[in-house]
């Protein structure tokens, strides 16, 4: 498992460098839509826990953290189905920023 600085403001913690690979490609996709939103940090944080007596299956708790100029957005996920959960939580992350930044607009137009 490595922690791995991605594209500048990306981390990844817990992956492996195959897993991380492969990933890239989804993180690329919501880094893009998260590019209109003036974000510090990404971080994306897997945990793996064995299910069963066997330990063959695992279940994979994904957790997101997005943190804006004074905001901190959280996401997690836990499944047994690994690129799925990631786009979900990447999902999440990016409808919670563009709430953000659209409630922040409107209240600028108020006032």
């Amino acid at each position: 498992m490595v922690n791995n600085k991605y594209h500048g403001k990306i981390l990844l913690q817990g992956f492996d460098k195959e897993e991380i690979e492969r990933i890239k490609k989804i993180i690329n996709k919501y880094d893009k839509r998260l590019g209109r939103v003036d974000y510090r940090e990404l971080r994306i944080t897997l945990q793996r826990h064995k299910k069963g007596t066997e330990g063959k299956s695992y279940l994979n708790e994904i957790k997101g953290l997005l943190k804006l100029n004074k905001e901190l957005i959280h996401a997690e996920i836990t499944s047994h189905e690994f690129y799925p959960a990631i786009t979900k939580v990447m999902e999440k992350l990016a409808k919670e920023a563009k709430h953000s930044c659209f409630e922040k607009k409107v209240r600028r137009k108020e006032k």
